[in-house]
């Protein structure tokens, strides 16, 4: 998801964000400003069109709160469903990035852009399912996944495949009502996690 190329300018106060490669290519902007107290254009909004931070995270409310102060428009980061070719705790840059102007996808509390497409009947046209059709098929097919970092198991040369294939069923003990990540709330809360093992 990208921004309206009306954003040409945005401020960021994560150093961690402001050093991704290519920051302003992926959020479709001119130019990305880092913001912070020895920064001139930490102490002014003048020349930005809006703020972007970490999804909504408390890290992120120094950002948000000076998106608010000054009328500018905040927009949640995350890293895409498809990121790198790595893990980012071994400093792998991210490939693509989430970008929200509403809420973010796992935060239950407000709606997100993505939710918003999505409910549209009308802001996705055909072309578009031919593309999501076709993207889901290149994942499939090439094995692709978030940090694409994990070998292949069963091509590794000498390493022969399971006689009989198996699969995960994961069972709940559950209690009392508790808040889910991102804000969803259950009727029952997780006390305990039981996995089986089960042949396919």
């Amino acid at each position: 998801m990208g921004v309206c190329r009306s954003h040409r300018v945005i401020g960021v106060f994560s150093r961690r964000l402001s050093q991704i490669p290519h920051l302003a290519a992926l959020l479709g902007a001119d130019r990305v400003v880092r913001l912070g107290p020895m920064s001139p254009a930490g102490r002014r909004a003048g020349g930005l069109d809006a703020i972007a931070g970490w999804g909504h995270r408390p890290t992120a409310d120094r950002a948000r709160a000076f998106a608010a102060a000054r009328g500018l428009p905040y927009l949640a980061l995350e890293d895409g469903f498809l990121r790198s070719l790595a893990l980012a705790s071994r400093a792998a840059p991210p490939l693509s990035l989430a970008v929200d102007d509403l809420g973010i996808y796992y935060d239950a509390t407000r709606p997100s852009r993505l939710e918003t497409i999505l409910n549209d009947g009308g802001a996705i046209s055909p072309e578009d399912l031919a593309r999501a059709d076709a993207a889901m098929a290149a994942i499939h097919r090439h094995g692709l996944s978030k940090y694409n970092h994990a070998a292949d198991r069963f091509a590794m040369p000498g390493l022969a495949a399971p006689a009989q294939q198996h699969r995960h069923v994961v069972a709940r003990l559950v209690g009392q009502q508790h808040a889910a990540p991102g804000g969803a709330r259950h009727r029952e809360s997780v006390r305990g996690v039981i996995v089986f093992r089960q042949p396919v």
